[in-house]
């Protein structure tokens, strides 16, 4: 064994974890590019129903303008809609993370322990890892499945580092964030 972690989280971080991924880890940017290209193309379908259906006359363009404000206001407020929906499902969960864990890193493998039992982790299949700048350590099992390591775990910057070079030597996809 390399080094142990004691990692302690609280609502807040499952939070910011889940608000990550769902707004800006690569499969939360791409689920939201999705939906909102569904958006403006369903209101562009309808749009062009009414063209068909009418023609293009003053009145029809005139209809545009409150479909073309209805998408401007739908892509603003998606992403507050979407922490605020989130908040809530988060209030309603109970058990959806381990307060309190042990993580042994190995130099193959992260074996981390909870409430639940031993994982054992092989850095090979870690889909990505997300580090937040002086924040979190994000490790990525699947689009919806991860795992949460506060920095304040880390007993030294040096001890980070080691975590850092393991990962970058060991895992497919490692993602750098400024905040």
């Amino acid at each position: 064994m390399k080094f142990k972690l004691d990692i302690k989280i609280d609502d807040t971080d499952f939070y910011k974890f889940n608000e990550f991924v769902i707004l800006r880890s690569p499969y939360g940017k791409k689920s939201m590019m999705a939906l909102r290209l569904a958006i403006v193309v369903m209101l562009g379908l309808f749009s062009v129903m009414s063209f068909v259906m009418n023609g293009v006359t003053k009145g029809t363009l005139i209809a545009l303008v409150p479909i073309a404000a209805l998408i401007l206001i739908m892509q603003l407020v998606l992403n507050p809609v979407m922490k605020s929906t989130l908040k809530k499902q988060l209030k309603t969960m109970t058990d959806a993370y381990s307060p309190e864990a042990e993580m042994a890193v190995y130099e193959d493998k992260i074996v981390y322990s909870d409430k639940d039992g031993e994982h054992n982790l092989r850095y090979g299949a870690l889909d990505k890892v997300s580090i937040i700048k002086g924040k979190y350590v994000y490790l990525h099992q699947s689009s919806s499945n991860g795992y949460i390591i506060p920095m304040e775990s880390f007993e030294s910057e040096a001890q980070y580092a080691e975590l850092e070079g393991l990962l970058k030597e060991k895992c497919k996809e490692i993602n750098y964030y400024k905040k």
